[in-house]
């Protein structure tokens, strides 16, 4: 017994474009010569091309244009076909069978089989990719059918389909990657330029509409804003302070969520953050509005969780307002952990995300009225992703963190008390508990009802300070059209196109 599952659909009114639903063709012959390039200004460069090796979400916002899943998230949140061309579950969520496209091939010309996902679901699942833990077999009857099953239900399972298919037994993908998206890979010069170009044989015929893509790795926002006012760039991510030195006659600015939840991580295991007391006298020292104004131009969302405000449906609105501003009472929580006197903390920032590094600033002030004394440490984004990231030294951080995937868990199970990223050294047993259950809840309302409450404690236990979902102003030159945003942070060059 099979049932077609329903995608929940994240209420946020982007419109799908119809492009995204165009059939497959066959190779359609060698790539015409350039007649369009988008340039794209980036203050930092991914830390991976390999799309199974890379962690941060700036490599992820690229490789969105290289490689796709069996499905891919849509304008509005949805989620749709990719490399798949349809899938079914059984009535208990155990089995799941894939159908794929005819028509999708990778870049080395080569045409998407079974064997193909199988090799990248394991590869996959090796990595600890996110969701593919409970996978127990997969099975291939023929070269266009995988179907996949679970040890135990997990009702979200195809939320994680979204991982690249990548070609059997390949293995140079961090030097020379092979995908199935649009663009297909040129070269990679680090610290200077990521070049593609557009795929001839891409499975929706009229995209991408570009026919090159050259992301340029610059040392900041600032200078993205700089190239892009010189010319040599005719695309670019900035910070909200700079929009005002563009000429906006030349450019079309877009503001854009950029889908992640802005945070003053705490080092749970530094000495005085280990004290839950002390964690919320952080909360109710620091002025949440007051960063969105001086370090963010007014120009972000507030979110009181680690879930985005967009994932409307599992994001827990009642957390809001859990620590007004009162540095009477942070002092007194101060005082009854045994720091009436104070203590220094150490912010490590990473010195290309200026935004951060602003509102660590406001935060060091802030904090400075109840005693705490605040120092920034810069370091490069390699450094940070080592130190902070993986090996935990570290006591303080700002910095914005997404979700892998469409699913609320995704932004929550850095929370899990084992969890190899749980970089905060966050542990609590209810918070596991409810996490656990969630991978066996069958009921999407309970499902939720978890969610939330899993919300709920981690904001109780102030495990961090969740400040905003920023905006991103994406800036185009006008003769560059077609940009289209998702509620996740990724950027899809295949619909844009220059006049």
């Amino acid at each position: 017994m099979t049932k077609k599952i329903t995608l929940i659909t994240v209420v946020i009114a982007l419109g799908v474009a119809a492009a995204l639903f165009a059939g497959g063709s066959k190779d359609r012959g060698a790539v015409p010569a350039e007649s369009s390039a988008i340039t794209y200004g980036i203050p930092t460069q991914p830390d991976h091309l390999d799309p199974y090796e890379a962690t941060s979400a700036d490599s992820r916002f690229i490789l969105f244009n290289l490689f796709e899943g069996l499905f891919k998230p849509a304008p509005d949140g949805r989620l749709i076909p990719a490399v798949a061309a349809s899938y079914s579950s059984s009535a208990d969520f155990l089995t799941w069978t894939i159908k794929l496209k005819d028509s999708v091939y990778f870049h080395n010309g080569n045409r998407v089989t079974a064997a193909d996902v199988v090799y990248s679901l394991n590869r996959a699942a090796e990595k600890k990719l996110y969701g593919l833990q409970s996978i127990s077999g997969i099975e291939t009857p023929d070269p266009s059918t995988v179907i996949i099953r679970l040890s135990e239900a997990d009702p979200e399972f195809y939320y994680y389909l979204t991982n690249a298919v990548i070609p059997a037994g390949y293995e140079g993908q961090n030097t020379a990657p092979v995908g199935t998206g649009p663009f297909k890979f040129v070269s990679f010069t680090p610290q200077y330029e990521l070049v593609l170009e557009k795929f001839g044989s891409y499975w929706q015929p009229d995209l991408p509409r570009a026919q090159k893509l050259v992301f340029k790795i610059k040392a900041d926002y600032n200078s993205v804003m700089l190239d892009l006012k010189a010319g040599s760039l005719n695309a670019g991510t900035i910070d909200t302070t700079s929009v005002q030195q563009l000429d906006q006659s030349q450019f079309s600015i877009i503001y854009e969520k950029i889908n992640m939840v802005q945070i003053f991580c705490l080092n749970n295991a530094y000495a005085p953050l280990r004290d839950p007391r002390v964690r919320q006298a952080i909360s109710y020292a620091v002025d949440v509005d007051e960063i969105i104004a001086l370090a963010h131009n007014g120009q972000a969302v507030r979110a009181a969780t680690p879930v985005i405000p967009a994932l409307s449906y599992a994001y827990n609105k009642d957390c809001e307002g859990s620590y007004p501003v009162n540095l009477e009472k942070a002092r007194a929580l101060m005082a009854e952990a045994g720091y009436a006197g104070g203590f220094t903390l150490e912010i490590t920032q990473p010195s290309v995300y200026q935004p951060h590094i602003d509102t660590a600033q406001v935060i060091i002030n802030q904090l400075a009225k109840i005693g705490i004394k605040g120092s920034i440490k810069l370091v490069d984004w390699p450094t940070w992703l080592s130190e902070v990231y993986t090996d935990r030294k570290y006591q303080g951080t700002v910095i914005s963190i997404d979700g892998v995937t469409l699913s609320p868990r995704s932004f929550l199970f850095r929370y899990e008390s084992k969890d190899p990223q749980n970089f905060m050294n966050y542990s609590n047993a209810e918070f596991d508990r409810l996490y656990a259950a969630t991978l066996r809840t069958v009921s999407e309302a309970e499902r939720i009802g978890a969610y939330k409450k899993m919300q709920e404690i981690v904001v109780r236990d102030a495990a961090s300070v969740f400040i905003c979902d920023l905006f991103a102003p994406r800036v185009f030159k006008k003769n560059i059209t077609g940009f289209q945003g998702y509620p996740l942070s990724v950027f899809d060059a295949s619909l844009l196109k220059v006049d």
